[in-house]
């Protein structure tokens, strides 16, 4: 069943789709770095145009012809409890989110998992894994020991390798700023690709053959 982006109550996590009878699956998407204000980043990421309608594809495509897929959701960065964090670094952000996507979005629990991240959203999905498979605390590892052994894929959508020069662009925006700032990207994707190579996961990723340029009105492909 289609939705209308419901949000999950105080989670920031939204539902795109939602399989009306028990599936396999959810897809979790994260998007990357946005232009300007990026409160709905979590559907413009995923749209296009269809007979000049504009479409939430993952949910229409995804969800609709794929009989294993229980739920699409995306994540916005915006939820209360990440806007309150005070000095926000990549890591308390996505220590946050973990939370809410366990609870209250139930990812990670009973089915298994297909993350999704563009751009940016790379850095989120391998620092969540990083932080599902090295963490100590007796707590999180109770709450989140299904979750990392339930990731049946991921799949990177234009991710930079080096950071983004676009990241100068957020400065007025203390969480995107943390999260495009961060700087030690070598060792993240070491440390993701070992988590990669002793799980079954399967993981692809889509390159960008053309350099996206910013212009006054709107961001166009040479």
């Amino acid at each position: 069943m289609l939705l209308p982006q419901e949000e999950i109550p105080g989670s920031g996590i939204y539902r795109l789709y939602e399989a009306d009878e028990e599936k396999e699956l959810d897809i979790v998407l994260f998007h990357g770095l946005q232009r300007g204000d990026s409160k709905h980043a979590y559907k413009t990421t995923w749209q296009t145009k269809v007979r000049n309608k504009k479409v939430l594809w993952p949910g229409e495509w995804l969800g609709k012809e794929d009989n294993k897929v229980h739920r699409v959701l995306s994540v916005s960065y915006n939820s209360p409890s990440i806007r309150n964090i005070e000095n926000p670094t990549v890591e308390l952000i996505v220590s946050e989110l973990l939370g809410l996507l366990v609870k209250p979005g139930g990812v990670g629990q009973k089915r298994g998992v297909i993350l999704v991240g563009h751009g940016l959203g790379r850095l989120i999905i391998e620092m969540i894994c990083r932080t599902l498979a090295s963490t100590q605390q007796p707590e999180m590892m109770k709450n989140y020991k299904d979750f990392l052994k339930n990731i049946r894929g991921i799949f990177f959508y234009g991710a930079p390798i080096i950071g983004s020069w676009v990241a100068k662009h957020f400065y007025k925006d203390p969480i995107m700023c943390a999260l495009a700032k961060y700087r030690d990207r070598e060792t993240l994707s070491k440390d993701f690709k070992r988590i990669h190579d002793s799980s079954q996961w399967q993981m692809m990723t889509l390159a960008e053959g053309r350099k996206t340029t910013w212009c006054k009105v709107n961001c166009i492909h040479p």
